[in-house]
């Protein structure tokens, strides 16, 4: 619980320079969906809660445009 909360708080501090701020609970994340971003795009910043207890930080990323291919 309070690894939560400080992790909730570390988002809060993430979004006062980040575009947003994404917080996850997963064993792994899906970095395919984020990559640098690049000149004036929007950041993100990603902090994952892994179930082990450690915590993650990224920052500096943007999300990744992902293109259905209509075949």
């Amino acid at each position: 619980m309070l690894q939560r909360e400080a992790v909730e708080a570390l988002a809060e501090e993430g979004a006062k320079s980040a575009a947003w701020v994404e917080v996850l609970q997963l064993y792994t994340v899906p970095w395919w969906q984020y990559r640098a971003a690049e000149g004036a795009e929007p950041q993100v910043s990603l902090s994952t809660c892994h179930p082990s207890g450690s915590v993650e930080i990224r920052e500096g990323l943007g999300r990744q445009e992902v293109k259905e291919d209509g075949g």
